[in-house]
């Protein structure tokens, strides 16, 4: 199914890389990895736990009501060391014929493929999990049934996502679907200035993350043929704050309870409340 593609440890690569090994996105990925993946993925300091549960810490509202069903072929960018699919498939009994996780990090991809077995990662899938770009993916055009991303649009190029966007929209079937996930930081949000301020003067890191209007979402999803394949996308809201919950590694006192009045907000204000927007079609 891969042709050009090379495996070695339940992980793909391709034969010719154009992402070198010394590639600083790349190594950034594979450097958070290796310090702490759980952190890396969703934020949460796992102490060097790999339970399911500390591996699924965070299961945000639109895998947790996924609908359960089949799906023919999933295609997941920057699946990671596989969270969401463990959710899909244990806890909402999400079946398909073919799962194919890409991500950039070699050291996550290797994780993945050592967790999938105890924790049941679409057992009776073939699974593929390939360390590429989304766009080095030789799968034929209309051929994909769903693709899912969760918090990793945010740290691409603007550029690159949008590239990945298009490429997505090649190999997705009419009327299929998508579901991205956490994956556009609010460019209006107030809990996030403080982030784009510490941004302004860190040193420049590869994967720091990319804002977003509603407006500018929606405009990119329709210019790159999603919606022409999966019909109206929904673009919703999501991580209300209006204070950060933590700064860096360290939690902001009351942040909760300060937040917790405004979540949800009254619809005139999530523009501004909203740290997140998720995107997706009829699932």
């Amino acid at each position: 199914m891969l042709d050009g593609f090379k495996q070695h440890q339940g992980v793909y690569y391709p034969v010719a890389d154009v992402m070198t090994a010394d590639d600083p996105y790349r190594a950034q990925w594979d450097h958070e990895a290796d310090e702490d993946a759980v952190y890396s993925a969703i934020g949460i300091v796992s102490h060097g736990r790999e339970d399911y549960e500390t591996l699924t810490a965070t299961r945000q509202r639109l895998w947790r009501e996924f609908p359960r069903r089949h799906v023919g072929t999933i295609v997941e960018i920057g699946c990671g060391y596989g969270r969401v699919p463990m959710l899909l498939s244990r806890e909402r009994g999400v079946t398909c014929d073919c799962y194919v996780g890409v991500d950039i990090s070699r050291n996550m991809l290797t994780r993945f493929a050592r967790y999938r077995e105890p924790h049941k990662v679409f057992p009776e899938a073939q699974v593929l999990l390939v360390c590429a770009s989304a766009e080095q993916l030789p799968l034929a055009h209309d051929s994909v049934d769903l693709v899912i991303s969760s918090g990793v649009f945010l740290h691409m190029g603007k550029s690159f996502v949008r590239s990945t966007l298009q490429a997505m929209g090649r190999i997705l079937k009419p009327g299929g679907a998508v579901a991205f996930d956490t994956s556009f930081p609010n460019q209006r949000s107030l809990s996030l200035l403080p982030t784009r301020l510490y941004g302004l003067f860190a040193p420049d890191k590869p994967n720091r993350a990319k804002y977003y209007t509603r407006s500018e979402i929606a405009a990119l999803l329709d210019d790159t043929g999603i919606v022409k394949k999966c019909g109206p996308i929904t673009i919703e809201a999501t991580e209300f704050a209006v204070v950060p919950p933590r700064i860096r590694r360290i939690q902001v006192p009351l942040a909760a309870r300060l937040n917790a009045l405004l979540s949800p907000p009254p619809r005139g204000l999530e523009d501004l409340v909203a740290a997140m927007y998720s995107a997706h079609s009829t699932l």
